[in-house]
Formats: C-alpha cells, sequence, structure tokens
C-alpha cells in the first residue's frame, strides 16, 4: 500500500503483523520508483537505510527484515578520489548505503589498507547494525569505541576471531586472503550456499594461497566476488585495499 509516497509493506501471521521474518523478506521494484536507495521509516518518523540493497535489470532488489514502511531516497555521494577510478561505482555503493564514510575533505581513500576493524565495522553495518549485546575478552577493544560491538559481533559468530584470546588487533592490516575468508564466513553465517566444486583456483600464485583460506578463495573466484591481479595472480598475501573491499562487497 502507499502512503504520502511512502509503500507499506504488510506480512501477516494469524493475522498479526510479522516485523521479523527468519533469513529475511525478498522484495523487488521497478526502477521507476527513483531515487538509489531505500529507507525503512520507523514509528518516530526516523529512517532507517536498508543496506542489502542493489540496482540491476532496471529493478531494485532488496532484503527486509519482515513488514515495513519503506521510501525511496536520492542519496548521491561523490568523492574527489573516484571519479574515474576502476571502483568509482563500488565506492558510490558502499557510501550511499552508509557501509562506509569517508576520510575528509571530500576523499574516499581508494588505496588506502582496510584494517581488521575497519572491515568487521563493514559487515556489521551490512547486517543491520543489531542491537543484540555481544560480549568479547579483547583487552584491546574499549567499550564505547566505534569498533565495540562490531568486533563483539563478529567474534561471537565466528566471522573473525582474534589473534589470541585477549588481542584482536584493531589495526592490523587486511590480507587479500584475510578479506576473503571474512566474507566467506560472513555469507555462511547469512546463509549462503557456499558449495563449490572447484578444487584451485588457476592462478599462477595458487601455491601460496594458505591452506586456511583456500576453500574462501576459491569460492571468492567463483562467485564473482573477487578477481585476480594482472599476471594471473590471486595475491593472498597483498594488503587489501578499502576500494578492493567495497567491490567484493558490492
Amino acid at each position: 500500500d502507499a502512503k504520502g509516497g511512502n509503500i507499506s509493506i504488510d506480512v501477516l501471521v494469524n493475522g498479526k503483523r510479522a516485523y521479523k521474518i527468519n533469513g529475511g523478506l525478498n522484495v523487488v521494484f521497478p526502477y521507476e520508483n527513483k531515487g538509489n536507495i531505500i529507507a525503512t521509516v520507523n514509528e518516530d518518523g526516523s529512517e532507517t537505510t536498508v543496506t542489502k540493497h542493489i540496482i540491476a535489470d532496471k529493478k531494485h532488489y532488496a532484503v527486509l527484515s519482515g513488514s515495513a514502511e519503506i521510501k525511496f531516497i536520492d542519496n548521491h555521494m561523490e568523492f574527489k578520489d573516484s571519479k574515474g577510478h576502476w571502483g568509482e561505482n563500488s565506492i558510490k555503493y558502499v557510501a550511499v548505503h552508509g557501509l562506509y564514510q569517508g576520510v575528509g575533505d571530500g576523499l574516499f581513500d581508494t588505496d588506502g589498507i582496510m584494517t581488521r576493524a575497519m572491515l568487521i565495522t563493514v559487515l556489521y553495518r551490512l547486517e543491520g547494525e543489531t542491537k543484540t549485546r555481544y560480549k568479547h575478552s579483547f583487552n584491546d577493544v574499549h567499550n564505547e569505541q566505534w569498533y565495540n560491538n562490531s568486533v563483539a559481533w563478529a567474534n561471537e559468530n565466528g566471522i573473525i576471531k582474534g589473534v589470541t584470546d585477549k588481542l584482536f588487533d584493531l589495526d592490523a592490516e587486511v590480507t587479500r586472503e584475510q578479506a576473503v575468508t571474512v566474507l566467506y564466513r560472513y555469507a555462511q553465517y547469512i546463509g549462503m550456499d557456499i558449495y563449490c566444486e572447484e578444487e584451485f583456483t588457476q592462478f599462477e600464485d595458487d601455491g601460496e594461497i594458505s591452506v586456511w583460506a583456500k576453500d574462501a578463495a576459491i569460492w571468492a573466484l567463483s562467485n564473482g566476488i573477487i578477481n585476480g591481479k594482472p599476471g594471473n595472480i590471486f595475491d593472498p598475501a597483498g594488503n587489501a585495499t578499502r576500494t578492493e573491499v567495497a567491490a567484493m562487497i558490492q
């Protein structure tokens, strides 16, 4: 139903509106609905961006948690260092959906290296920043810091672990094989099918991929989540940039 330009989506269970559906609710809208993001309208009038949303084949595809009132919003963002960059579309996607923030002065920091804290925070935002309180025992993860809830959520759900029982190592730079491994575990967490028939990646440096990252690398390559580098290499130990991870997520 349309209400004042907004769209109300009602899922009824035993005659009652269901706001939480296991696995989420997949919805599709024609692109005639203007705007490049979808937001849910909360009871107090505030808005929450739907992070699991793409535009393809002239349609909006999104995953909602359940019944909701939604609206389409035009939320274009530009960064001075992303114009003409190979990852420009991916940068726009993660920025307009609130998954990434710029670094200030109109810059995205396209070649900046992803850290463990940054990567987990992006996935936590993608998951909708659940309000459930998770616990951790890391001495370097402090309460009320921007990374606290995301680290605790990811650790408790097996998406990433600390480097020891007491140390998370927030600012450690993430390698390409570490990035795809974290995304692989996140895919398992949300119930995606991760089965792949392939046993190797066909990259020239396939033998350099760590044993613990091999399944994730095969999955990421098979699903178009990551591409190789010039010379047909995966570069497993190379650092993952902010733009590279944005492209993986998109």
